[in-house]
């Protein structure tokens, strides 16, 4: 099993706050929905140091793996539409409007005008048939080993993408999906040049050319990323002349370099640092909708989770409160299965499936003639995701 995290950017500088939600393929799922807890010093420069968790250096937007490798996707790319999470209202981004078709499965979207990519190569629908089908197929040379970004965006679900002409996209579906503008915001359904698709092939990642609001400068794995305004984006210049997307994966040192001025901004500011930093003035502190899944993923062709009800097993033996409590220090919500109240298709009434049933759960495994089967647990290092692991670990032995 793996851990797969999550997360929204949010700050003062009139950067977007974006949600990345990974899909489980199937199986129970323990998740707990909890807000970003993001933070901005006022009076900040026009240079922004904004603190994340870690950087691998590679931003394609089909294989990213960090919210930091994420954020920065997010502060150079673009896609068809914008969700900015002020509101839930899915806007207009590259595509200046769209039609759907009676049926629901066919959208036709006309790009804005005089958009251009920071290679100064124009946008053009053609860019957006090879931003598809590079994820789309698989004997594509420049698609991303192990990519799952189009399930992100309907997998098999997409069954043709056109260009009409020059500035007229069409995606035609299977069957209507009601979340289908929703899902085009996602990092991985963002626009990239073609002509930059092709220079750079699997590279792309570490040379990201789109048309948002900033330009890649430079990528020090493990350490930071550099970003510069680009001044034709289509919304305008951003107030900020440079981002760095420092790595700082320390809940300590980042609290300290937030309050010694070296970080600007960060939405990693550990839980247990809120209230000091809510009680001085100098800080601004944003509290938004939980938009955040924290969750188990199961690998259902490994061992005993083929078996459905140890899955199960898994999902009612972990014991959420005390995950809101030990991890997040009470700033967390318990969940309602996977969506948050926040999301198109919460439904309170699945709070039942996110409960703890000890009991349950020994029976289940009981049945699954599962009990004392060995499994292996992965679980990332940083942040809070250590004192998450070892809850679930000691729920999981227990």
């Amino acid at each position: 099993m793996g851990t797969v995290q999550n997360a929204l950017q949010n700050n003062s500088f009139g950067m977007t706050r974006r949600q990345l939600l990974q899909s489980c393929i199937a199986g129970a799922i323990t998740a707990v929905e909890l807000p970003s807890v993001s933070i901005a010093q006022t009076g900040a420069s026009r240079t922004l140091v904004f603190a994340v968790d870690a950087i691998t250096g590679n931003s394609d937007p089909g294989i990213f793996a960090t919210f930091g490798d994420w954020m920065a996707i997010d502060c150079i790319a673009r896609g068809l539409t914008h969700i900015d999470y002020h509101t839930t209202e899915v806007k207009p981004a590259l595509a200046a409007s769209w039609d759907i078709s009676p049926d629901r499965r066919v959208y036709t979207f006309r790009l804005r005008e005089g958009l251009k990519f920071h290679d100064g190569n124009p946008v053009r629908a053609q860019d957006c048939v090879r931003s598809f089908t590079r994820l789309m197929d698989e004997k594509d040379p420049t698609r991303p080993a192990g990519t799952y970004a189009i399930a992100e965006l309907g997998g098999s679900n997409i069954k043709e993408v056109k260009a009409i002409d020059d500035l007229t996209f069409r995606i035609t579906l299977a069957v209507p999906d009601v979340a289908f503008l929703a899902r085009l915001s996602n990092p991985n359904g963002v626009i990239l040049s073609s002509a930059a698709i092709e220079k750079y092939g699997k590279k792309i990642g570490n040379n990201l050319v789109a048309a948002g609001p900033f330009k890649f400068v430079e990528s020090t794995p493990g350490q930071k990323i550099v970003l510069e305004a680009f001044a034709e984006y289509y919304e305008g210049r951003p107030p900020l002349d440079r981002v760095v997307l420092q790595v700082l994966p320390d809940p300590l040192a980042l609290t300290n370099a937030v309050l010694a001025g070296s970080v600007g901004a960060s939405n990693f500011i550990p839980h247990s640092s809120v209230k000091q930093f809510r009680a001085n003035s100098s800080f601004k502190l944003f509290d938004p909708k939980p938009y955040i899944d924290i969750f188990v993923q199961m690998n259902v062709g490994a061992g005993v989770l083929k078996d459905l009800r140890v899955r199960q097993a898994i999902n009612f033996a972990v014991d959420r409160s005390a995950i809101v409590r030990e991890a997040f220090f009470g700033q967390a919500h318990l969940p309602a299965y996977m969506i948050t109240p926040a999301e198109l298709g919460y439904d309170a009434s699945l709070k039942v499936y996110s409960t703890r049933d000890v009991g349950r759960a020994k029976k289940l495994l009981q049945e699954a003639g599962a009990v004392g089967a060995p499994i292996k647990f992965i679980n990332q290092n940083v942040l809070f995701w250590p004192k998450v692991g070892q809850i679930v670990e000691r729920d999981l032995r227990a």
